[in-house]
């Protein structure tokens, strides 16, 4: 049985109506197609709203951003770097792990990344701290914009104490004892790599600064003139159904921000690139819109 969904997302909230009817046979991998796109002035933020079709054979769509299961990998959040037994050295894309929720939940913790060491990478978790290291001030990732927006994340972990992954440049929040061992919850502004899985829609953003021009892509973590750290709009739709079998119907992706006018104006003309993921990372057709303006699409 197919089922034909709505979804509106805005501020994290979904609103779904649903029918039923014959099944059409789908792919397994998604696929995407522009319906429209249109935008709205609001006092404080402005939207910008995208509409695309959708089909999917298997219906494995969606990630809830409050589920656990869509907290560890392959969808966590971020990836960690590590130092290595080199001078100034470290290695990056640290995977961590999330408590399985009986003991999260019989110990009273925070559902927060957990990491382990591997047999490869048993050093310090590496933060801002290790800059005051002369022989990796020379190897991290400067401390200044984007990268204090997108490299170093100040957060809280937890790790085992027998791991030896801190120092005493760690601010310890809590010790826990588990199994003849310590688990601790630790903080710090960790060095770290988004991961691109964490999301199932990616949005980028083109402009046209003159009309003889080429089309110049604007990423908002890196390219803000005031350099005021800003999140992408890429982000997460919710699952769209618990019935395994064929899925379509249309998605409408609110994207809300004070900087549209400031940064294109309403007269530049704008085209967005869209991805999205299924649970199984298998990834959609790219489509491009239609290139308009704000004032073309203000509603």
């Amino acid at each position: 049985m197919r089922v034909i969904k709505s979804l509106c997302l805005f501020g994290g909230l979904a609103w779904m109506i649903s029918a039923c009817f014959e099944s059409p046979e789908y792919p397994n991998t998604p696929k995407i197609a522009f319906e429209g796109v249109s935008f709205r002035e609001v006092n404080g933020s402005d939207s910008l709203t995208l509409s695309m079709t959708f089909q999917d054979g298997d219906g494995d769509l969606g990630l809830d951003a409050n589920d656990p299961r869509y907290q560890a990998a392959p969808y966590n959040s971020y990836t960690y770097a590590i130092k290595n037994g080199s001078p100034g050295g470290f290695d990056n894309g640290i995977v961590p792990f999330r408590i399985a929720d009986d003991d999260t939940q019989a110990l009273g913790l925070d559902r927060i990344d957990f990491i382990r060491p591997t047999s490869q990478n048993q050093g310090i978790l590496l933060t801002d701290k290790a800059l005051d290291d002369p022989e990796y001030y020379a190897t991290m990732p400067a401390d200044i914009y984007p990268n204090t927006c997108t490299t170093y994340h100040f957060d809280s972990v937890y790790v085992l104490e027998s791991d030896n992954l801190i120092d005493e440049t760690f601010t310890v929040k809590r010790r826990i004892a588990i199994q003849g061992d310590n688990l601790l919850k630790v903080e710090g502004r960790f060095v770290v790599e988004r991961n691109p899985t964490s999301f199932n829609i990616e949005v980028g953003f083109e402009y046209l600064p003159n009309p003889d021009g080429e089309w110049t892509s604007y990423d908002w973590t890196r390219d803000s003139e005031s350099k005021i750290c800003a999140p992408s709009f890429n982000g997460r739709f919710p699952v769209l159904t618990q019935d395994d079998g064929s899925l379509d119907g249309i998605i409408r992706y609110h994207m809300v921000s004070e900087g549209f006018i400031g940064i294109f104006g309403m007269s530049t003309p704008l085209r967005l690139t869209i991805q999205i993921r299924d649970r199984a990372l298998n990834e959609s057709n790219t489509i491009v819109t239609p290139p308009f303006t704000l004032a073309e699409i203000r509603r």
